[in-house]
């Protein structure tokens, strides 16, 4: 899977990832449950839930 495969809606992104078999270092996982949330309102995917949507908050430099 790639990251262009990802820069979809979130929904068809959470459904890509839900079930996909990650491997690293010899440890492999399995996703089983994912969240899909848009983003900022001038975006593609405008979301009041995201936690972007209300911008940079100041509470990281």
């Amino acid at each position: 899977m790639s990251a262009a495969q990802l820069a979809v809606d979130p929904l068809a992104a959470a459904r890509l990832l839900l079930g996909a078999t990650l491997t690293a270092r010899g440890v492999r996982a399995t996703i089983v449950e994912v969240e899909a949330y848009g983003g900022v309102p001038d975006g593609p995917w405008p979301d009041p839930a995201a936690h972007s949507y209300r911008g940079p908050t100041g509470a990281t430099p």
